[in-house]
């Protein structure tokens, strides 16, 4: 776990969605990478939060759909805190990051 920035208490309707997607993100990782190690990433500068979660296991691989989960966490990020979700492959695996606004 790394965290960079400053923090202090994120107001709830961010807060709220945010746990929910980063729990979903750790176990998706956890279940489905095979991944033998996670890395999370916390920052925070001004009004935006940057959440990364960076499963070192299988990725999704060419042609991997989204299951329930991930659309979730997809509505979470998009629907409730405004924010983005952005995924990247690297070579130890698949990262989601989550961009997002504090009010």
């Amino acid at each position: 776990i790394r965290q960079r920035g400053r923090f202090e208490t994120l107001p709830a309707a961010v807060a709220t969605p945010l746990a929910m997607a980063l729990s979903e993100l750790l176990l998706n990782a956890a279940e489905h990478a095979q991944a033998d190690e996670i890395e999370l990433v916390v920052e925070r500068w001004d009004d935006q939060v940057q959440v990364g979660v960076r499963g070192g296991g299988v990725g999704f691989g060419a042609g991997a759909t989204a299951g329930l989960g991930l659309q979730i966490v997809r509505t979470l990020v998009t629907e409730q805190i405004g924010g983005e979700l952005v995924w990247e492959e690297t070579a130890h695996g698949t990262r989601a990051k989550i961009l997002a606004r504090v009010p």
